[in-house]
């Protein structure tokens, strides 16, 4: 099994978050992996077969995934399917000084979503699956980081 490295995928101190836009075509599989980042998986369009920490679930447009340093997870198109996802790379201590303004939020739904960044035994239940306003509203923003990210902004 391959461990990705922040080195693999140029996260360092500089830009500790990077943007890739993967397409996979049919049949295609991405095989287990784990990595020392977190990556946010945004699948933009098609579907597949997540496997995540030995459990495998469908993935369509509109899911998030958020995987953690060192789980271990991949995916497959079928035959007659294809896919476009965005990973969002980064390390936890990108967001640390956000997320804990962030955790004194009175809405429970919200400090629930945090937990993941902030305990260590936190374990991501499957995917989340957004609103149509959502979609368009995390399209703008990936749109916009890539574009910060290209121009070393």
């Amino acid at each position: 099994m391959r461990i990705h490295t922040n080195e693999d995928y140029s996260i360092n101190k500089k830009f500790p978050i990077n943007i890739i836009t993967n397409y996979h075509g049919p049949g295609e599989t991405y095989n287990v992996h784990s990595h020392e980042f977190i990556e946010l998986i945004y699948v933009v369009s098609g579907e597949c077969y997540h496997t995540y920490e030995g459990k495998s679930s469908q993935l369509c447009k509109g899911d998030i995934c958020i995987i953690k340093p060192g789980e271990v997870h991949g995916y497959r198109t079928e035959n007659n399917t294809t896919m476009k996802t965005y990973l969002i790379l980064f390390q936890p201590e990108v967001l640390q000084k956000e997320l804990f303004v962030l955790s004194d939020l009175e809405d429970i739904m919200d400090y629930f979503y945090l937990q993941m960044f902030f305990r260590k035994d936190y374990e991501f239940k499957d995917k989340m699956t957004l609103t149509p306003l959502e979609k368009i509203r995390i399209d703008l923003l990936v749109k916009t980081v890539k574009e910060e990210l290209e121009n070393k902004e």
